[in-house]
């Protein structure tokens, strides 16, 4: 298990309010990781081992939990199951607080909801009646037309809300991990950059739909979280790593800056030099002169 988890992005694009799926549970059998939005899991037929923050136990059919934001988890998935069973089966629903609206989920009403997203932050694991409920429900919702999928996900929610039938799974420290939304946010964007900057067309607009923000919204909000304009960022992304690959790598000039995202020559070299004070060129006989 690696000692940091990874984050990964919103299983939701921003023209959804959630997300809900059936799959293998052998599809659930990803590197310890976390990520910004809610998870309930139920899973269907399998079992292996769940382990949730600092909590692990043995899960097997039936088994129904509720992972909040950021909570580092990940599954195992029994060898002789899959051998008996195939992948199994499990659905799965990713969601936000919001996911029904910031009005709705800010009304009086709707406090015993807020409450429960609260403590989902150390995990619950469901059990008796309540369970049986809202696995009718999530089996009820899961092929259903989004309008109803919408409506039934604010009834299960309900449910849990009203009920004492959970465990917390993770411990208390777990509670007081709470990473705010903006400055998670923005760590997401800046690895999805990371991992993706030798794109050519890794556009504004394509980091925005990631972080489910309009273009304007997007670049506004990308420039007061880090003093500087998207493009900028990712230009200096990559010219690090054109400067890396010059000094290490038999690549051409060429070859290195376009597999680092630089489809214009022109521009390339124009950047290169407004950066570095020195074209490429000059920058690779320094280089070579040094290793003299």
């Amino acid at each position: 298990m690696k000692e940091y988890p990874l984050v990964n992005q919103p299983a939701f694009t921003n023209n959804k309010s959630f997300s809900i799926m059936e799959r293998p549970c052998a599809d659930l059998v990803f590197p310890y990781h976390m990520h910004p939005d809610y998870q309930l899991n139920f899973v269907i037929e399998g079992k292996g081992i769940r382990v949730t923050g600092d909590h692990s136990e043995k899960y097997s059919s039936g088994d129904l939990v509720l992972l909040g934001p950021n909570l580092p988890h990940y599954w195992t998935y029994d060898s002789d199951s899959h051998s008996k069973t195939g992948g199994g089966k499990a659905v799965i629903i990713h969601f936000n607080r919001y996911f029904a609206g910031h009005d709705f989920i800010n009304k009086s009403e709707v406090k015993p909801i807020n409450d429960l997203l609260d403590g989902a932050y150390r995990g619950l694991s469901f059990y008796g009646e309540l369970k049986n409920r809202i696995i009718k429900l999530l089996l009820t919702i899961k092929d259903a037309q989004p309008l109803n999928q919408l409506v039934g996900m604010i009834n299960i929610l309900t449910e849990i809300a009203l009920t004492t039938e959970y465990k917390y799974l993770a411990g208390p420290a777990y509670e007081n991990k709470k990473i705010p939304e903006q400055e998670l946010k923005i760590k997401r964007i800046i690895h999805f950059i990371k991992m993706h900057f030798n794109d050519s067309d890794l556009s504004l607009e394509k980091c925005a739909n990631m972080a489910s923000m309009s273009p304007t919204a997007f670049s506004k909000y990308f420039k007061k979280q880090t003093g500087q304009n998207y493009i900028t960022v990712l230009n200096e992304l990559r010219l690090s790593e054109t400067c890396r690959l010059i000094s290490n790598s038999d690549k051409t000039i060429k070859q290195i800056a376009q597999g680092c995202g630089f489809n214009n020559m022109s521009n390339f070299n124009k950047l290169f030099r407004k950066h570095y004070k020195c074209t490429p060129r000059e920058f690779l006989e320094r280089i070579n002169k040094k290793k003299l």
